[in-house]
């Protein structure tokens, strides 16, 4: 069984998206797109003033 997730994290004018799929990102950004303005800054480096940073081989997001 593959669990396919999607996470959407939103405060004020800031949003993260994480997904088990790169392809769901996309897709998700492409319909919220149609309703709203969006920018795409590309990969997280800080979010409301926390350094994040992930590990693909590992699977793993850092907060610090």
């Amino acid at each position: 069984m593959f669990l396919v997730l999607l996470i959407f994290a939103l405060h004020i004018d800031k949003c993260t998206i994480n997904s088990s799929l790169k392809e769901l990102i996309k897709e998700f950004k492409a319909k919220i797109g149609l309703c709203f303005k969006i920018t795409d800054l590309g990969p997280i480096c800080w979010l409301l003033g926390m350094k994040a940073s992930c590990d693909q081989e590992a699977q793993t997001i850092y907060i610090s």
